[in-house]
């Protein structure tokens, strides 16, 4: 398996969830672990920073003020707004992710721990989010977590009758 390791070229992140919980959007916090991992605000990187921090930076605004207010009519612009923020957030999330994993690594192994001790709006947002825009198949995403316990946070926000299980398969 070593052998395996070293040919293919992995790297791993432990990301705490639980000590992110606080945070705007668990996708900036993921970014920021990856981030802080791999040093790569230091100048001694290949890869042009000032380049990498544009799209860290791009990625951040998009991400901290594209929000839409379920609560308030939607109008069609709204919506086609909304549309196209999200197809530029994956973007902008790609092209930071291909320049981490090309300078880094083949494959990146991100392991998620304490889920279940999140608030559960955050719980439910990181895992949303993480099937939404992690879709790379570079990237391995390990969730370690208490499955009841965050069966229980489902059920919070979807109700009982709904088949949480189902949900995380």
């Amino acid at each position: 398996i070593k052998q395996l390791v070293r040919e293919v070229n992995v790297n791993a992140i432990y990301f705490n969830a639980w000590e992110h919980d606080d945070e705007i959007d668990p996708i900036l916090s993921i970014i920021y672990t990856i981030i802080n991992n791999f040093d790569l605000l230091a100048s001694t990187k290949k890869y042009d920073s000032s380049n990498f921090l544009d799209k860290v930076s791009s990625l951040i605004n998009l991400l901290s003020l594209g929000t839409v207010n379920i609560n308030s009519p939607i109008r069609e612009r709204d919506l086609v707004q909304s549309i196209r923020l999200k197809e530029e957030i994956k973007l902008k999330l790609q092209e930071v992710l291909d320049d981490i994993i090309i300078e880094n690594c083949q494959k990146l192994v991100i392991f998620v721990d304490e889920l279940d001790r999140c608030k559960p709006d955050y719980s439910i947002s990181l895992l949303e989010r993480i099937r939404h825009y992690f879709n790379d198949e570079r990237i391995v995403i390990v969730l370690t977590t208490n499955i009841k316990e965050l069966i229980n946070i489902i059920n919070t926000r979807y109700g009982n009758e709904f088949s949480s299980a189902k949900y995380l398969d």
